[in-house]
């Protein structure tokens, strides 16, 4: 794709990456989702999973040496193409309709999914609104028949809205087969949902599942080789220690939910190949370029 300020591009291209490795230092990816894909988030994506980026110190301390166009072309490429390009998302939900965004996103671009689930996710809001207030008591006691026509409205939206969740949760999946690794990560953050004391023993029973859904997708994560980017192992330990707290537990996971996880994240990877191949994409490169590790870990020169 050609870029619209080439003169800039060495510059730029490290300034943005650098930016965005460090803004999610501490916050995470739940948290953090508008500095990728604005609002990508939405209500089971509330509470902070602190996917921390990691940038060793050699890249920061060291003194690197100047690297070519070439390579810099390759570090540039390489975040769009994983789903990570920050610019081109908002330009891109600017220019293009959603119809001509799936297309493109079909045809491999993995930007215009990007551009197109974060407006979907934004419009979520309107999609199937319905006014509540309008199923009171006191509306029941003053019309009972306005109150069953209400009654099924609601209804009606909500199927509404799962429709269109399901919709744009098909498209994060379509993203992922087509080589985004930061779809995995939203995905991650919509599966889990949110442990509270007051759960009953049957939500208790369908949030720890959740959990184990999104270490899966963690996992999967690591599978597609985007380890060089982002660490985990903090996400993991603070939404163990959430369920921790919550429910009373020493190890809300056992060993053998562990080996679930390994075996569902592998399930997973299948799966989303599997997809890949029917797209006409062929087999996923889990490989990270040398360029972007040396950019990731030093010695580039900033």
């Amino acid at each position: 794709m050609k870029r619209v300020f080439v003169s800039l591009l060495i510059p730029f291209t490290f300034l943005f990456v650098w930016f965005y490795l460090n803004s999610m230092d501490g916050q995470g990816l739940r948290g953090t989702a508008s500095s990728v894909v604005s609002n990508h988030d939405s209500r089971t994506h509330s509470s902070p999973l602190d996917v921390t980026s990691e940038i060793k110190s050699s890249s920061s301390e060291s003194k690197g040496r100047v690297v070519s166009y070439q390579e810099i072309q390759i570090v540039d490429d390489w975040f769009e193409a994983s789903g990570l390009n920050v610019e081109q998302v908002e330009n891109y939900k600017n220019q293009y309709t959603d119809n001509q965004l799936l297309t493109m996103g079909r045809n491999g671009d993995i930007v215009a999914y990007q551009a197109l689930i974060s407006r979907r996710i934004h419009n979520a809001w309107t999609v199937g609104d319905f006014d509540y207030s309008r199923l009171s008591a006191e509306k029941l006691v003053e019309d009972r028949e306005a109150f069953d026509r209400a009654y099924q409205e609601m209804l009606e939206a909500a199927a509404v809205s799962e429709a269109y969740r399901k919709e744009t949760q098909g498209y994060m999946d379509e993203a992922i087969a087509a080589g985004s690794v930061y779809e995995i990560s939203a995905r991650a953050r919509s599966a889990l949902k949110e442990p509270s004391p007051e759960d009953s023993l049957e939500q208790r029973t369908e949030t720890l599942q959740s959990l184990r859904e999104a270490f899966a997708y963690f996992e999967l994560y690591s599978l597609r080789g985007a380890d060089g980017v982002y660490t985990v192992d903090s996400a993991k330990q603070r939404e163990l220690q959430q369920f921790r707290d919550a429910y009373d537990l020493d190890e809300p996971l056992t060993a053998q939910d562990y080996a679930w996880i390994q075996n569902r994240a592998q399930t997973l990877y299948r799966e989303y190949q599997r997809m890949r191949r029917n797209m006409g994409f062929g087999e996923f490169d889990n490989t990270m370029p040398p360029e972007v590790n040396e950019f990731l870990n030093g010695p580039f020169d900033r």
